[in-house]
This record gives structure tokens, C-alpha cells and sequence, in this order.
């Protein structure tokens, strides 16, 4: 299984299953600083960061970022943080 995190807030909603080692997950630029992604990579997690930013409320930006994690994840089932539009 492959996570899509695209805010803090995901990343704390999903971080049990980040711990537990049993999923890659694909972060958004800026979600975790540097010093962060590189104890939790030491610890084992399976973590790659974007380097551009996603922007969770465009679409087609989502889109493309879920065609990088699948061409790394061929055949993988991904989650994506949704975030959902202000009403």
C-alpha cells in the first residue's frame, strides 16, 4: 500500500500506519522538515518527499502526483489525502 500525504494534518492522521513500517508514503513538499523525514527514514519508514509543492485543492496537480507515485508503485493500491474545499 502507498499513502499520498499532502498536509501536516494527514500526516498526523496517518502516522500509526508510518510507524508500523508496512506502507510507502509519498509526502508533500513541506509536510515534515528535513530533520524529520531523515529520523523517520533511519527508523525504516519508507518515506519520499516532492520537491515542488502539491497543491491539495487542484485536481490536476493531485493527478500528476499520483502518476509519479504510480510509475514507482506500479500495480500498488494508493490512498490519497483528500482535502476537502471550503463551503
Amino acid at each position: 500500500m502507498v499513502i499520498l500525504v499532502l498536509t501536516r494534518e494527514g500526516y498526523q492522521d496517518v502516522e500509526p500506519l508510518i510507524a508500523q513500517k508496512r506502507c510507502a508514503v509519498w509526502l508533500n513538499h513541506d509536510v515534515l522538515d528535513a530533520g524529520t523525514v531523515g529520523e523517520l527514514r533511519r527508523s525504516g519508514a519508507q518515506l519520499t518527499t516532492f520537491s515542488c509543492p502539491v497543491d491539495p485543492a487542484d485536481e490536476e496537480a493531485v493527478a500528476d502526483a499520483l502518476a509519479i507515485i504510480t510509475e514507482h508503485h506500479p500495480g500498488d493500491r494508493i490512498w490519497v489525502e483528500v482535502v476537502p474545499s471550503p463551503s
